[in-house]
């Protein structure tokens, strides 16, 4: 359970949510949260939300990741979207420029070449908005594909999608 009161010359939100208790992710740390690990005020598509992160962990390497954004209304926090990584992939999710992005490795089969299948992968990047009352995508781009004679999907542990954003590498403005 979060209780979470913020104050700035007047109270804003004075709630209590409990985070993923409901949670059956079909793995071994089946369960709510056992770690509260942040929380942030986001401005999204022009509004400030709650960015709760939380963490779900089994023990050894294992764990869940949870992002999940919350905006006030009448002093009570209500979950508008929630996103979730395992250790290994939770730099696929950002907040950067007013946007949210969220990724997802893809890696396919293709043809076999002699004794050998070509596998293509890549990150899927989604960008989300947020429009007053939903955050929804708006666009997605490929990064960082690669194609090879083995399954590649290794290779793509920790990529910080922060970071591509920083450098312009996907989703570019253009000048």
């Amino acid at each position: 359970m979060l209780l979470l009161v913020a104050t700035g010359g007047k109270i804003v939100v004075e709630d209590r949510v409990i985070l993923h208790n409901d949670t059956n992710t079909g793995k071994f740390w089946d369960g709510p949260p056992n770690y509260f690990s942040g929380l942030t005020r986001e401005m999204v598509g022009g509004s400030d939300l709650f960015l709760i992160r939380s963490v779900l962990s089994g023990g050894g390497s294992g764990s869940l990741h949870y992002f999940d954004f919350y905006r006030p209304e009448k002093k009570k926090l209500l979950l508008v979207k929630s996103f979730s990584h395992q250790r290994m992939e939770q730099t696929y999710f950002a907040v950067y420029r007013n946007a949210v992005y969220d990724a997802e490795c893809i890696c396919t089969r293709g043809q076999k070449h002699g004794n050998a299948y070509v596998y293509t992968c890549y990150l899927q990047v989604t960008k989300y908005a947020f429009d007053g009352q939903t955050i929804r995508p708006v666009g997605s781009e490929r990064m960082r594909e690669q194609r090879g004679n083995r399954y590649l999907q290794d290779k793509y542990w920790f990529i910080p999608v922060l970071k591509a954003l920083q450098k312009n590498e996907i989703f570019a403005q253009a000048p």
